[in-house]
């Protein structure tokens, strides 16, 4: 779910939907966290350190407060490494 809601946010970035993206962005945030969660796996620190900055910045995209492309750019790319990472860390080992 993680990965779908980080889709939805570049889509509507790029339709200059902050309020959605944002919206998006906090809930692609949310599922990682409960991802992370679900695997009994304790975060690693730059992915939870990703969880937290998006959440935070999330709600400012929503709130209108003016961030800029490139903050926003920032926490979208941040989220999406946070994705992988996390995604990486539960693979099967071959």
């Amino acid at each position: 779910m993680a990965k779908q809601y980080h889709a939805l946010t570049e889509a509507a970035h790029e339709k200059d939907d902050d309020n959605l993206a944002g919206q998006y962005m906090r809930a692609a945030a949310e599922h990682l966290a409960h991802a992370v969660a679900w695997t009994g796996r304790q975060a690693e620190k730059a992915t939870a350190d990703a969880i937290d900055v998006v959440r935070s910045g999330a709600g400012k995209l929503v709130e209108g407060s003016g961030w800029t492309a490139v903050e926003g750019g920032k926490l979208f790319s941040d989220l999406g490494k946070a994705i992988e990472r996390a995604g990486k860390s539960v693979e099967p080992h071959k």
